[in-house]
């Protein structure tokens, strides 16, 4: 993967990022832009660019089985424990302050000792189970993320005589509405095999890509298709059955999404190349930005919630949003530069066994 399309990439997990932060920070505030309501779509967008880099990572690195699942491990409980201890704490004393911020859609916080572990070991989202993590809404996403690193490490790594079996099996305990979503985190891994086996070299080629995926993600946000679709499925599976589905209810939406997105990341790939100098402290700025990304995503609902409990400015005072806006980040940045290291460590540690 060239440095052009990497620090690109890099663009679009801030901007899908910031785009779940402030679809959350709209209902504390008064921000109405329409883009404020596109987080579900943010998430298609950060499951087709997972599966992509995950491709990418593990065929550059030639990785074996222990390594793969050792990367995966350290990345993903590097941020979920503490993000999981974060949010225990700061809904605890949210509560105590302001049980009226605390109101429907925030408030699950009963049977925590259902909810911690099934956090911990992320069986949130399994057929149709849907146990929220607190207050931490987003925390759904990596219930599904894990499930899909699984899956592809099996079809990877197994022997070819189990590999089909096993991945079945894999989707098989994760359930429906995780494997609805797995072809778009497929998707990605697509878009990176097209790109290593198939790039596009030619402009004639790349050009209509590019175009019919931009064209066709305008499309698909101005005609509200999302809406269209969802109602054919409550026409043909039942309002209920939809309902069941939870996060995966949009399911023909995401996937029409998905592939846009695959077919835009996959012209980018030629057009990026014509970048051709990118200053160093513009790469620095761009990964540690990307990196921290997942703390954003991760923890600021929780974050949110607490500051609004706390603070002593009335939600409708002009200084209220921006105040919440600088303050949520802040408090971002400080849980990713103390848990920045964690991943290392982990891997470190994993690596003595």
């Amino acid at each position: 993967m060239h440095l052009s399309f990497s620090f690109y990439l890099d663009g679009i997990r801030v901007l899908a990022a910031l785009l779940v932060f402030f679809s959350h920070l709209k209902h504390q505030t008064n921000l109405s832009l329409p883009i404020y309501s596109y987080g579900h779509q943010a998430v298609v967008v950060f499951f087709v660019l997972s599966g992509l880099v995950i491709a990418f990572s593990t065929g550059k690195k030639k990785q074996q089985v222990k390594e793969y699942f050792i990367s995966r491990i350290a990345r993903i409980y590097s941020v979920a424990i503490p993000a999981i201890l974060l949010t225990i704490a700061f809904d605890t004393l949210g509560n105590s302050v302001s049980p009226l911020t605390y109101t429907e859609g925030y408030d699950a916080n009963d049977i925590a000792a259902v909810r911690i572990p099934s956090s911990l070991l992320f069986l949130n989202e399994l057929w149709f189970v849907s146990i929220q993590f607190f207050s931490n809404i987003p925390y759904w996403s990596l219930n599904y993320e894990v499930w899909y690193y699984i899956a592809f490490g099996v079809l990877v790594f197994s022997p070819r005589a189990y590999r089909i079996p096993l991945f079945f099996l894999v989707v098989l305990i994760a359930g429906i509405k995780i494997a609805l979503m797995l072809p778009i985190w497929l998707m990605g891994v697509g878009v990176w095999k097209c790109i290593s086996k198939y790039p596009l070299q030619r402009f004639w080629l790349a050009l209509p890509v590019f175009l019919g995926s931009l064209f066709g993600i305008v499309g698909f946000f101005a005609t509200d298709l999302t809406g269209q679709l969802l109602s054919l499925e409550v026409e043909f599976l039942g309002a209920e059955f939809v309902k069941s589905l939870a996060y995966s209810k949009w399911f023909l939406a995401d996937w029409c999404l998905g592939v846009l997105v695959a077919l835009h990341f996959y012209s980018m790939q030629y057009f990026t190349r014509f970048i051709r100098k990118i200053p160093d402290g513009a790469v620095y700025c761009s990964r540690v930005i990307a990196d921290a990304s997942f703390s954003l995503y991760l923890v600021h609902q929780p974050i949110i919630l607490l500051l609004v409990s706390l603070l002593p400015i009335a939600k409708g005072d002009q200084y209220f949003t921006f105040t919440l806006l600088t303050l949520s980040l802040l408090s971002v940045s400080i849980f990713y530069y103390l848990t920045k290291s964690y991943p290392a460590r982990i891997r470190t540690l994993l690596r003595k066994f």
